[in-house]
C-alpha cells in the first residue's frame, strides 16, 4: 500500500517526530524546525513501521522494542546511503 504521508508544522496530539496509522495507513511527519534530512530520516523509519505491518508483526512504540530498533536502523541506513551519495543533501 502507498501510505498518504503528511508534513505538519508542530506534534500533534500522541506523536514524538513522527507517526505512522496502520488503520488508515497514514504518515505524520512534524516538519517546521527540523532539517529537511531529520524529517526525511522520520519518514523512512515510519516506512519501516509500514512494512512490519504489512507483514504482520506487532507494533511495538517503546523504545528497545525489536520492531522500534529495526526501523531506527533502516531508517538511519538509507539517510546515510542517500548522504553519501548526495553531499548537499545535509546542507538543506
Amino acid at each position: 500500500n502507498v501510505p498518504n504521508v503528511t508534513i505538519v508544522p508542530t506534534r500533534e496530539d500522541g506523536m514524538t517526530t513522527a507517526c505512522y496509522s496502520p488503520v488508515d495507513c497514514t504518515i505524520k511527519v512534524v516538519g517546521g524546525n527540523r532539517a529537511t534530512f531529520d524529517i526525511c530520516r522520520s519518514i523512512a523509519h515510519e516506512l519501516v513501521h509500514q512494512m512490519q505491518d504489512e507483514n504482520g508483526d506487532e507494533l511495538d512504540g517503546e523504545t528497545g522494542s525489536p520492531c522500534e530498533d529495526e526501523a531506527n536502523a533502516l531508517a538511519g541506513r538509507l539517510i546515510r546511503m542517500y548522504g553519501s551519495e548526495n553531499a548537499s543533501f545535509y546542507e538543506e
